[in-house]
């Protein structure tokens, strides 16, 4: 017990064999120090906090999350139980240079595409449904089965083409 009135406490259960530190008094308890990691004795990390730089959480002794000057960095998988959130105007980037772009300008959704790479929106993995070429067609599926696509003089149809009024 440490302290005038012994309001912090460094103890072991007998009842339950666990180790305890308790700030019984209301306030704040700091611990100081330049680099402090918590982990299981002679092994696995738990985290590390760096002064002045990043903080790390492990999960079985492997780096999952990471502050960084930038933001995060996320080593794994993201497994939401709730929403995904961010407010108007705010870019989802995708890829190495940011190819894909995908944000909400309070008006309108938008799906920017670099302008080299073709995009692709599927109905189910390897199912085509729309397809954008950079400076060319926009192509439309069924089924995964090419049936429209635009060109440089009009359009090019596959299959019948039905109209429900006057063309």
């Amino acid at each position: 017990r440490f302290g005038n009135s012994q309001d912090l406490q460094i103890y072991v259960a007998s009842s339950n064999n666990q180790n305890y530190i308790d700030a019984i008094a209301n306030g704040i308890t700091n611990i100081r120090a330049d680099i402090l990691v918590l982990a299981r004795l002679n092994s696995d990390k738990f985290a590390k906090f760096t002064a002045g730089g990043s903080s790390e959480l492990y999960f079985a002794g492997n780096k999952k999350f990471e502050t960084a000057s930038a933001g995060v960095i996320v080593t794994g998988n993201i497994d939401f139980t709730g929403n995904l959130g961010a407010g108007d105007n705010k870019i989802i980037k995708l890829g190495n240079q940011a190819d894909l772009q995908i944000y909400h300008d309070g008006n309108f959704n938008f799906i920017v595409n670099d302008n080299s790479k073709n995009l692709a929106i599927q109905a189910k993995v390897g199912e085509n449904a729309i397809v954008t070429i950079p400076n060319g067609e926009v192509q439309l599926y069924h089924n995964n089965s090419k049936k429209f696509e635009t060109t440089s003089t009009g359009v090019t149809v596959t299959g019948n083409l039905f109209s429900t009024g006057k063309v």
